[in-house]
This record gives structure tokens, sequence and C-alpha cells, in this order.
């Protein structure tokens, strides 16, 4: 198969993302698969006409530095017709370190098609506030039924090790 041995992990996150529409978080050792995981993943949701975006995590970033590389990348393909250029003059006038109300008020009524946010190396995030200001985005989004989700990748022993601080 793609991912020898990760059949099952492969087929729980893609009914997670793409069918439940929930967001992911995937831990594991070092060298243990996880962003092969991911970008199989990514692959299979774009087939089914998902945006997929992914970056890795900076361990000193704040929410809105990391936030704003996914802002900055959606596509076209993410936005009703011409909803891409009212996304681009609000994220303009968006403040330098906007929070997570700030990013989903952004992406809600703007981002229509599925979206998923990969974030690569989230355990290297050294600011407990920054991971705790993730979480709260992935609340939000959820709550407001925003077609935006968060998965998150990172070393660790258990989901709550990647999350700490939330």
């Amino acid at each position: 198969g793609e991912l020898f041995g990760r059949a099952v992990e492969l087929d729980h996150l893609l009914a997670a993302t793409l069918d439940f529409h929930q967001h992911a978080v995937i831990h594991g050792a070092r060298g243990s698969g996880k962003t092969s995981l991911v970008r199989v993943l990514g692959e299979h949701a774009d087939e089914s006409g998902a945006v997929v975006l992914y970056f890795a995590c900076e361990p000193h970033a704040t929410f809105a530095d990391i936030i704003r590389l996914y802002l900055d990348a959606l596509p076209p393909a993410a936005f009703a017709p011409g909803g891409q250029r009212a996304f681009a003059q609000k994220l303009e006038q968006m403040p330098e370190n906007f929070g997570p109300r700030a990013f989903v008020d952004l992406v809600a009524d703007r981002v229509t098609a599925p979206t998923i946010l990969i974030f690569d190396e989230f355990d290297r995030i050294e600011d407990a506030s920054v991971k705790s200001d993730v979480a709260a985005a992935m609340k939000l989004l959820s709550d407001a039924l925003v077609p935006v989700l968060f998965v998150l990748v990172g070393i660790a022993r258990t989901v709550s090790d990647v999350v700490a601080g939330h």
C-alpha cells in the first residue's frame, strides 16, 4: 500500500477529516512516519477537491506568524467565485499580531472549499500561549462550522503532549 502498515491510521484520518470534518492530531516518536502519513492524507484530500496547505512550525513564531503563512498561500479554489479579492483586502487590514477570533472571522463566510491546514512539527512551538491560541482557533472554527480544518503533527507520546497548554 501507500503506507505499509499504516492503512488503518490513514483510513481513520481520512474519515475524520474528509467525512466528519474534524480536526486531527497526529503524534508519535521521531521517525514513526507522521509526515509520510500526513502527506498521503494531503494527496487524498487534494484528489477529493479539498485545498491542502502544509507548513512546518518555527519554534519562536507567534500565532499570527504561523497562520499568516496559510492565509497568504490560500489559492483561488478556496474561495467562492470572486471571494478572493474581498479576502485579500480584509487580510491586509488585519492587525500584525491577530488572534484566533480575528482569524476565524476572516475565513468564515469567505473560505468556502474544504480546506486542511497541516501544521507539521507543531511540538517545536515553544510558547504555550501560541499552542493555546491554535487550540482556541480549532474550537472556534468547529463552532462556526467553517470548512477549515487543522491537522497538528508532532513528536509526542500523547495528544495532550502535542497540544500541551490547552
